[in-house]
């Protein structure tokens, strides 16, 4: 999601989340515009699957961490999430 755009979201039932990223840092990250990702989706198997599921895990025993565990947790995820939209980005 690219927040230079507008976006709206949809659903019935379901609670938003998500990871804000700087587009530097995943520009850094990627090698290239953020951009060249728009119209694009993470992969639904391999890292985009992991990522899915360790965000769901994280807010389910959210209660259940201390402030600094909810902190590593978050770390992995915008990990995970770097390496999957690298996975996406364009061959530079």
């Amino acid at each position: 999601m690219d927040y230079a755009r507008p976006v709206r979201s949809c659903g019935r039932g379901t609670v938003p989340w998500g990871l804000i990223l700087s587009r530097r840092r995943v520009r850094d990250f990627i090698g290239t515009d953020p951009a060249d990702l728009i119209g694009r989706r993470l992969p639904a198997r391999g890292i985009g699957a992991l990522l899915q599921a360790h965000m769901r895990l994280t807010l389910d025993e959210a209660p259940h961490l201390s402030p600094e565990q909810r902190m590593v947790a978050i770390a992995a995820a915008v990990d995970m999430a770097l390496a999957a939209l690298a996975a996406e980005a364009p061959a530079s």
